[in-house]
Order: C-alpha cells, then structure tokens, then sequence
C-alpha cells in the first residue's frame, strides 16, 4: 500500500511538472508570469472610412510599389518603405489611432508591422484585413 501511494505521488509530480517542461525554450507561450502578446483589433473597410471621415485615423500601408501602382492607397495614408515600422514614419503621437493595411486577408503585411507598432508603444493599433483589395470593392475612394 505505501509502494503504490509513493508511486502515485511520484506520478503526481511528474505530471504537474510537465507543462513547464514540455513549452520549455519555446517563443510561442508566453513564459511563467508574462502576458500574452497583444494582437491588434480588426477594423473593417466601412469602420475605416467613417473613422477617416472625422479623422480619428492614420491609415498606414504595409503594400509594396507593386500593389500600390496597381490598386492605390488609401487617402492620406502612410506609406512603409523598406525602413518599415519606425517611430519617425508614424510620429511621436503614440496614442494616435492607427489602421495597418496590405492587399487582402491573406496577406500578413499589416498585422506584423501592426505588431511592430505596438511594440515601439503606439497604443491604438488596428488592421484592416480586407486590405486595399477590400478597400475597392468597397467602391470607395483611393489615392494614386
């Protein structure tokens, strides 16, 4: 009887002691006593344009030369270049609304330089997953 209650204490802490191990010296968990990464709210094309119609928004555009040649920018949009996400494009203003954009939702663009903002301290980050494909099939008006 005691054989088997050692065992099964012993079994006890082995199992208790597994997910520590088991998500040791692995980058997607967040480690013992860290918060879980941000991620940054979703906008879509009708939120973004009313928020730039009172001008409560920065579009930033995460699309290389290509895409924007071909479908536009939005109005008055930054535009990332191959310094990407940095605190001189998108200004000292960190509590200045932002909405990243790239083509569509299958490009991952903007959610990453999304990211990268919230990581230099800009707390009001968005995207716009639609994406400027989204953003003209919306019929709504770009820049070329």
């Amino acid at each position: 009887m005691i054989r088997t209650a050692s065992a099964l204490l012993a079994a006890l802490c082995l199992v208790s002691t597994l997910p520590a191990v088991a998500h040791a010296g692995d980058d997607c968990c967040p480690k013992e006593g860290e918060a879980a990464a941000a991620e940054p709210a979703v906008s879509t094309p009708d939120e973004v344009k009313a928020a730039l119609a009172e001008n409560e928004v920065t579009p930033v555009d995460a699309n290389g030369p290509e895409t924007r040649a071909n479908f536009g920018t939005l109005p008055g949009a930054l535009l990332l270049g191959e310094a990407g996400v940095t605190a001189d494009l998108l200004g000292a203003d960190k509590s200045r609304a932002l909405v990243f954009y790239c083509s569509s939702e299958k490009c991952g663009a903007a959610p990453g330089a999304a990211k990268e903002a919230m990581e230099l301290g800009y707390t009001e980050v968005r995207v716009m997953k639609a994406g400027i494909k989204g953003w003209v099939a919306a019929g709504f008006e770009v820049s070329k």
